[in-house]
């Protein structure tokens, strides 16, 4: 019998805030870069003072706040990580290689993130190029893990959290008979 916590329901609720914990981030993250890479296009307002601080602040709380939701994300689809067959038809292999590379540049992001935080810069690479390239291969991988699980996510947003409660104690029930 599998938890409740690692249904669909709860997955996919968790997906939703880490999903815009990463989009925060990513929107902090290009607005800091294009202030220190300025554009002609781009244009930041000299006033308020405080709203670079501001916008940094928002990068670095939810990127802190991502990586718990990252813990319990992974840890309610840990057992479909293992179905088999790994790699079935077309739709099937996007799907995980769209995982594989979704988790690697979060956890990476996320890692350096706070490496930088701490300024600990134990990895042989310029934080700031490495950190921002991998922000797009991470948003391309949102995007396309998205597309593969949208009917799942949509149908998984539909059930209410009690009815998977509910079906896990009459499974429960069930198997003591």
């Amino acid at each position: 019998m599998a938890s409740s916590a690692r249904g669909p329901a709860v997955t996919a609720r968790v997906g939703v805030v880490l999903g815009v914990a990463i989009a925060v981030c990513l929107v902090t993250g290009l607005i800091s870069h294009l202030i220190q890479h300025p554009q002609p296009w781009f244009d930041w307002p000299t006033r308020p003072v405080w709203l670079y601080r501001f916008t940094q602040g928002l990068h670095v709380a939810s990127g802190i706040a991502a990586i718990p939701l990252v813990v319990v994300k992974l840890w309610s689809v840990w057992p479909k990580l293992f179905d088999r067959p790994v790699v079935g038809g077309p739709v099937r292999a996007l799907e995980r290689v769209s995982i594989l590379v979704l988790v690697a540049s979060v956890l990476f992001e996320l890692s350096t993130g706070l490496l930088n935080i701490a300024q600990w810069y134990v990895f042989g690479f310029f934080f700031t190029t490495a950190h921002y390239a991998m922000a797009y291969v991470a948003a391309g991988a949102v995007v396309v893990h998205i597309g593969v699980k949208l009917p799942v996510i949509r149908r998984a947003l539909g059930e209410s959290l009690g009815d998977a409660v509910q079906v896990e104690e009459i499974e429960a029930r069930v198997d003591r008979d």
